[in-house]
């Protein structure tokens, strides 16, 4: 049984990755995948098979940037940002975890959206004047406590504030997973421009169900139903 399990999951791999099975070792083909050909698959894979970018739970947090009253009525669809930012936090705080929030100079543009602090459960939003949220105080010291790796942004706007902050933790080699239906820019042209320009830069367009859903992995996760409801 284990043999003829061996060998479908190996002719199965071969298939889908276009190699041959004589290609891959020069033993002569003996019908059966014994322990040490699965030993050489295993090693021949490890060298050849390209690396991805999934993320996964592990220094992984969210930025949620400057969602402020006064952009509820400049920035086109606002409410569907702040709607599809909350679902974020939500399951971020559901699933334990780090969550960062910010406030472009709220004197001027007012405080975050209400909705947006209680899905944060009310994290207090870190004040900047620099466009770049790694300009913010705290902002440093949130990614030293927390050992991100991996940071998903949204928020306000796209090709300013999102897009320093996306830059500046590139440059930092850090991955950046840009939440495409979570931004948004008063003009399109600007949103469009700023999205390829990330995503040229080296930043990963997902969508909020993609996070939610890779971070899961499984049906089995004790927090899938919670998250299922935030996204039906």
């Amino acid at each position: 049984m284990y043999t003829m399990r061996a060998n479908l999951m190996g002719q199965r791999r071969f298939l889908c990755y276009g190699v041959s099975r004589a290609s891959a070792f020069p033993a002569a083909f003996s019908g059966e995948l014994q322990l040490s050909e699965m030993q050489q698959w295993g090693e021949y894979m490890n060298k050849n098979m390209k690396k991805t970018n999934r993320l996964n739970r592990q220094g992984t947090g969210l930025c949620i940037i400057d969602i402020q009253e006064a952009f509820s009525k400049a920035i086109p669809q606002f409410d569907t940002i702040v709607s599809r930012a909350s679902i974020l936090a939500r399951a971020f705080s559901d699933m334990e975890l780090p969550i960062v929030l910010t406030e472009q100079y709220p004197r001027g543009l007012g405080k975050t959206i209400p909705s947006i602090i209680e899905a944060c459960e009310t994290r207090a939003p870190l004040e900047k004047v620099t466009f770049s949220c790694c300009g913010a105080d705290g902002f440093e010291n949130f990614l030293i406590r927390h050992e991100i790796t991996q940071m998903i942004i949204c928020g306000i706007e796209t090709h300013v504030c999102v897009n320093q902050t996306a830059l500046d933790l590139l440059s930092q080699g850090m991955k950046v997973y840009l939440a495409v239906d979570a931004v948004g820019s008063r003009n399109h042209i600007d949103y469009m421009t700023a999205l390829r320009r990330l995503e040229l830069e080296g930043a990963f367009p997902v969508t909020v169900e993609m996070c939610l859903f890779e971070l899961l992995q499984t049906a089995s996760a004790n927090e899938f139903k919670a998250i299922q409801k935030l996204v039906k």
